[in-house]
């Protein structure tokens, strides 16, 4: 089984109802976790508003998502921009604000708690950040990964569109998948 099917998406009301369970651990000041889950939140917001892949959501630094009003992708620069929305604005714009970085060039989340390493956290850490935050909220989700929350955006996507034709081609342009493996993707 390759990777990218290797855990399921997440359907919307599901990652909505994590996000507002995040929410509230967040808001408990006496939460010692509360800025790591502040940092978490925020790239699991945008890997399912905008669906990047690892490598791309884990470079995204403050200045890239905050105060713009779409993200450019730079790793995947052959995807074309993508608004910012209010809800994915609000998310980045409160963790921002209980992160409150050294600089808006920092990443993040990186290797070094400053986030100006110059090195964005690896992959297999955000997996496993991925792996215990659903674990704490009850979610089941085999091999949590970015490919989760990519897949995530690819079904809201293809859900709010009516899961038409068109879409499904938009889809795997833009995701870089074949045409008919895109409903496998998506499924849950």
């Amino acid at each position: 089984m390759s990777y990218q099917y290797s855990s399921r998406p997440l359907e919307w009301k599901e990652f909505k109802k994590l996000m507002r369970e995040m929410n509230r651990s967040i808001a408990d000041k006496h939460n010692i976790y509360r800025k790591k889950y502040a940092q978490i939140q925020t790239l699991m917001a945008i890997g399912a508003y905008l669906g990047p892949l690892a490598m791309e959501l884990l470079s995204i630094k403050w200045n890239q998502v905050r105060g713009v009003g779409a993200y450019f992708f730079v790793n995947e620069s052959y995807r074309q921009p993508l608004v910012i929305d209010k809800e994915l604005k609000s998310i980045i714009d409160k963790n921002y604000n209980i992160v409150n970085p050294l600089s808006d060039q920092a990443y993040i989340i990186s290797e070094n708690a400053a986030g100006l390493s110059g090195k964005p956290l690896a992959p297999i850490k955000f997996n496993n950040m991925l792996d215990n935050v659903f674990k704490q909220f009850g979610i089941d989700i085999p091999s949590p990964s970015s490919i989760t929350l990519r897949r995530t955006f690819a079904r809201k996507v293809w859900q709010d569109d009516g899961g038409s034709e068109g879409i499904t081609q938009e889809l795997a342009m833009e995701l870089r998948l074949y045409a008919g493996s895109v409903k496998r993707y998506i499924q849950t």
